[in-house]
């Protein structure tokens, strides 16, 4: 459990974090590039300018949480094959099993999620203001009272998605 804690510039990179507890703590700068933290809780916690590059964060919690300029590219959602390694997931179609991840009232501001699937995540309330979302697949996803100012759409698919009350002003093309 890491609870509270001061993590920042910590390298968690590879490991496996399934299940962990990061409530509240301070992870800024973390490199958590490849590292399985699949139902992790980290609620709360400060991840600003940390590596997610080919994180596996399927059924994480990451509710009030603030990622400002994360980098999540390079398969940010991945599953295990056969061989128990891991594989870059670049769309849902590639999933074999789909947990939600939680972005509720998250801070995701700057954060580059462009390509990315976040199909059956819960956005609601977060903040994506000039974040580059652009060729993301964001269909199906409860976006209400989400703020997007100055968030690069391009070629964003928004199908089905859940738009009450989100904030468009001064969106990026």
């Amino acid at each position: 459990m890491f609870q509270l804690l001061d993590l920042s510039g910590f390298s968690f990179a590879g490991c496996n974090l399934r299940g962990a507890l990061f409530l509240g703590s301070a992870l800024n700068g973390a490199d958590f590039s490849y590292a399985d933290v699949t139902d992790a809780d980290m609620f709360g916690t400060i991840m600003i300018g940390c590596d997610l590059r080919g994180a596996k964060l399927s059924g994480a919690n990451l509710t009030r949480a603030i990622l400002r300029n994360c980098d999540m590219r390079e398969g940010a959602m991945m599953r295990s094959d056969s061989s128990d390694g891991l594989v870059v997931v670049e769309n849902r179609e590639d999933l074999v099993t789909k947990k939600t991840v939680t972005f509720e009232d998250a801070d995701l501001s700057g954060a580059r999620l462009a390509r990315k699937s976040l199909v059956d995540s819960n956005l609601h309330n977060a903040m994506l203001g000039q974040t580059d979302l652009s060729g993301a697949d964001l269909s199906q996803v409860d976006l209400s009272r989400l703020n997007l100012n100055g968030a690069k759409l391009t070629d964003t698919d928004l199908s089905d998605a859940n738009l009450n009350d989100a904030t468009f002003d001064s969106a990026a093309e």
